[in-house]
């Protein structure tokens, strides 16, 4: 059997409010329901032989033991009814693999033969009931992670405080937000979590008055980015970002996503000061691994504990996104600088990739919020409500220059409103791109192009 975590504290009189815990069934006398043990008048004999083990063998046992079958147990008899409460009370951090293979429902049989469980069948909600002293729990990978567990850990759990959920592919934004109840969580962790997106983080942020970190970003993408273009590029740890530029500078990450086992990320990002021809869509971002020390000479090797560097990939092609990360050494790009390498493109063809070995530094104040007023830009930005919840959102007339059709303009008017803004063509909105017939497009292309190159 796998053995459970150690008793974080001493054994102690188990609490009153775990009595929900099933009564042992073998000691309930027929009449009045009372347990009939040695300790009665009139020296009964316990109802069964395991009541004469002493306290400490049966508490030695059944800690060994997931929580589920702890419950299990309690039914058998009082003394396992004591030792099961008492090794309740006292879980102060509980792991997946203090819960997994208790709860699963069993194999069942019908008319095509036995039917195995599934993560959507297992139930481990009833496990956290009684739990009222846990503080921390990593459920990291759990596929059986819902809205009823949630729910449970933020009911019955009232010192909790630290919860990890990263990995756990099942989870919707519907089962994240029963957290909701909680009034003693700190931080949560969602990375990894495909499904979770940062109107999570911001509605569990007003709902929950502890709550202090949303984590949808691994440590070591939350920072300050040295960009080898001289920006700055800071990620905070619920996925909002703000750069040190004037267009597409401030947003949320969309998605984040493990590609070759985890050896590197690919991103999507949500902008919400993104111009007009470049839609309100998630838009792909870059990719991006973590630079190990030991790929480094000893001279540019950082201390233990301090932030790391991040190699960040991005295709110099328009309209060719690259197809995995470029195999190039970390060591040959020159810290925050680029180098310009060959890779695979997604169409297959060979194309020319950025490769950029970026500083990251810790974020100003504690890092685990971004500032203020960046939230309440994406609280109240007017993205489409497949990314953004609408109640996030403040209701309000449209601004001067925005009509009802605002963020819908057809690719030809968007093409026509970029080109004028860009100066190209003469604006007149039709076909083509206002006045510049079938070469509107490709000059604006050209200009786009410059402007990326620009930008980076």
């Amino acid at each position: 059997m796998p053995e459970a975590p150690q008793p974080a504290l001493p054994l102690g009189a188990p609490p009153a409010s775990l009595s929900p815990i099933p009564t042992p069934q073998a000691h309930r006398d027929e009449g009045d329901g009372d347990v009939a043990t040695a300790a009665d008048g009139g020296g009964a004999t316990p109802a069964t032989l395991v009541d004469v083990l002493p306290e400490a063998l049966v508490h030695n046992c059944l800690r060994r033991l997931t929580l589920g079958d702890v419950r299990r147990c309690a039914a058998v008899c009082t003394s396992f009814h004591r030792a099961a409460l008492a090794i309740e009370a006292d879980v102060h951090a509980l792991e997946r693999s203090a819960v997994e293979g208790s709860d699963a429902v069993e194999e069942e049989e019908d008319d095509a033969g036995p039917r195995s469980s599934s993560p959507s069948q297992y139930r481990p909600g009833p496990t956290f009931a009684n739990l009222p002293n846990l503080v921390r729990a990593n459920l990291s990978g759990a596929q059986w992670v819902n809205a009823e567990v949630l729910g449970a850990l933020a009911a019955h759990c009232p010192r909790l405080t630290e919860l990890n959920l990263s990995r756990c592919a099942g989870l919707d934004q519907h089962a994240a937000l029963a957290l909701r109840r909680s009034r003693s969580l700190v931080e949560v962790d969602f990375t990894f979590c495909r499904e979770i997106r940062y109107t999570v983080a911001a509605q569990l942020r007003r709902a929950v008055p502890t709550l202090k970190t949303v984590r949808r970003l691994p440590a070591w993408l939350t920072g300050v980015f040295h960009c080898p273009w001289g920006e700055l590029h800071s990620y905070w740890p619920d996925g909002s970002f703000s750069f040190t530029r004037t267009t597409q500078s401030r947003g949320a990450v969309h998605e984040l996503e493990e590609c070759d086992g985890g050896a590197f990320l690919k991103d999507a990002l949500l902008y919400i000061d993104a111009p007009v021809w470049l839609g309100s869509g998630p838009q792909q971002g870059v990719f991006l691994r973590e630079v190990d020390r030991d790929e480094l000479p000893e001279a540019e090797r950082w201390a233990e504990g301090e932030r790391s560097q991040v190699l960040v990939a991005q295709s110099m092609e328009h309209m060719t996104q690259l197809a995995t990360f470029p195999d190039f050494p970390a060591a040959q790009v020159p810290l925050t600088e680029s180098v310009h390498v060959s890779a695979q493109g997604s169409d297959g063809r060979e194309i020319t990739a950025m490769l950029s070995r970026m500083r990251v530094e810790p974020l100003p104040d504690d890092g685990e919020q971004p500032p203020s007023s960046l939230r309440t830009e994406l609280d109240n930005a007017a993205i489409d409500d497949d990314f953004f919840e609408p109640e996030l959102r403040q209701a309000g007339e449209p601004g001067e220059g925005e009509g009802e059709g605002a963020g819908t303009a057809t690719i030809a008017q968007a093409i026509a409103m970029a080109l004028q803004q860009m100066g190209v063509g003469g604006g007149g909105g039709g076909e083509g791109g206002g006045g510049g017939g079938g070469g509107g497009l490709a000059d604006l292309l050209d200009l786009l192009e410059e402007h990326q190159m620009e930008q980076q």
